[in-house]
């Protein structure tokens, strides 16, 4: 929605009753588990709740438990806190419009500026850092999160791209977007907040067997987003694009490198950009096994040639490293199926002044 409902003038009195948020992923993991089975109950007031229950359930809890403790990162002072930057009589705006959720939890506010402080002074820090040059990402409640970024491209984007993901693919796991706003120096993001770990961090705890079975789903959910294509640029304007990226290289090496690539045109399709541990949410299953959760981060989607993926989610290879992701890449963005493309781009990426 674009507009806000209009907002009570009084005060809130001093003592009203403060619900208490739920802290830890466990108890995260709990509270999203009743709304379920309450949404349930009003359908069927006589419902058998353990029916209704997962059979993963127990073994989720206790997933969520053993991790708990290392979920958020270490308190910091409030000096170097990015909301310690915001102010209530900072402007604000709405860029995206808001969802009935996010609305709902800004309305006993006076107005936006202030909903937006109050509800960050209570959230948690789960990516990222909280340090106000850098981009960190907050947990609100059991069911909306925020990332505050520092400019408006990235986030109206991502939201552009969330929006167009459950629009073509409901059930796809990305999280649900609620709006984006400006306040002060800082936009943000609001989305679905969705519970599990970062892969990057469990990564290296697994076995082989579960590394591959990782890749397979992912694999098979970004087959999903790559059936979709649009006309906006063909492979060979992006090409265009892409050469005109350097102020160094010569009009030789140039195109040197264009002619090594393949003559026939890729397909067009939507991308995430930047596939890689850090943007999966890992969630263990009731047999122990960990599986795909959802796909985050899509602030660099976009429609991009087939090939754009495996580019992408090689960028931070170096010769230096060790981590063995790069050896379980999904089949469908691996750089085995466009061997040329991607050795094109690692060397045509030294002369890119914004690679």
């Amino acid at each position: 929605m674009d507009e806000k409902h209009p907002l009570p003038t009084e005060p809130l009195p001093k003592n009203r009753a403060v619900k208490r948020r739920p802290s830890t992923p466990a108890a995260r993991f709990n509270a999203k588990t009743m709304r379920g089975l309450q949404k349930a109950l009003e359908e069927d007031p006589e419902a058998d709740l353990a029916s209704l229950l997962s059979t993963a359930y127990s073994k989720s809890l206790q997933s969520f438990k053993r991790f708990s403790v290392a979920s958020f990162p270490s308190p910091v002072t409030k000096h170097h806190d990015v909301r310690s930057y915001l102010s209530a009589t900072d402007a604000s705006a709405i860029i995206c419009g808001l969802s009935d959720e996010l609305d709902e939890l800004l309305r006993p506010f006076k107005d936006l500026s202030t909903g937006l402080v109050s509800i960050l002074a209570d959230s948690k820090v789960i990516n990222g850092s909280v340090c106000a040059s850098s981009r960190t990402v907050f947990c609100l409640n059991d069911a909306i999160a925020v990332k505050i970024l520092g400019d408006t491209e990235s986030a109206v984007n991502e939201y552009r791209s969330l929006s167009y993901l459950k629009g073509v693919l409901p059930h796809f796991p990305c999280p649900k977007p609620h709006g984006v706003v400006r306040f002060g120096n800082c936009v943000m993001l609001f989305s679905a907040y969705i519970p599990g770990f970062d892969l990057e961090k469990i990564w290296p705890k697994m076995n082989r067997t579960e590394k591959h079975r990782i890749s397979s789903q992912l694999d098979s959910l970004l087959r999903l987003v790559r059936v979709s294509s649009s006309p906006i640029m063909n492979a060979e304007q992006f090409q265009d694009f892409i050469f005109e990226g350097s102020d160094t290289a010569s009009g030789v090496y140039k195109r040197l490198l264009r002619s090594l690539l393949p003559t026939s045109q890729a397909k067009i399709v939507f991308t995430h950009g930047d596939i890689r541990p850090a943007n999966i949410i890992a969630l263990q299953e009731s047999d122990g096994s960990w599986g795909v959760a959802a796909i985050i981060d899509w602030e660099s989607s976009g429609f991009y040639p087939e090939y754009w993926e495996s580019v992408k989610a090689t960028n931070n290879l170096t010769p230096m490293d060790r981590l063995d992701w790069y050896e379980f890449l999904p089949e469908s963005i691996s750089p085995q199926r466009y061997r040329t493309e991607w050795l094109v781009d690692r060397i045509w990426d030294r002369s890119m002044t914004n690679s």
